[in-house]
């Protein structure tokens, strides 16, 4: 997938996500995550980016394990590759 895709599929799920189509953007949130690892590897920031938004995602829905499982993965990718100053 084209990076530039894979950003306006993560744009479009945000969209999802505020007008309160958790489900609709669960799967494409996911594609984004998967495309992501792949290309960037699971400890890019971009990929921290999406383990969140999918994560908020099943927050949404109530599914408090996906989302914590989610949400711990972009916390633990961001400690280990942003600098403490960012």
């Amino acid at each position: 997938e084209h990076p530039e895709f894979v950003d306006t599929l993560m744009v479009y799920c945000e969209l999802l996500l505020r007008e309160g189509r958790y489900k609709d953007a669960i799967p494409l949130a996911s594609h984004v995550l998967n495309v992501r690892k792949k290309s960037l590897s699971e400890r890019h920031p971009d990929t921290a980016s999406a383990f969140n938004l999918l994560g908020r995602l099943y927050y949404s829905i109530d599914d408090l394990d996906e989302a914590k499982r989610n949400l711990t993965q972009a916390l633990y990718v961001r400690k280990t590759t942003l600098s403490e100053n960012h």
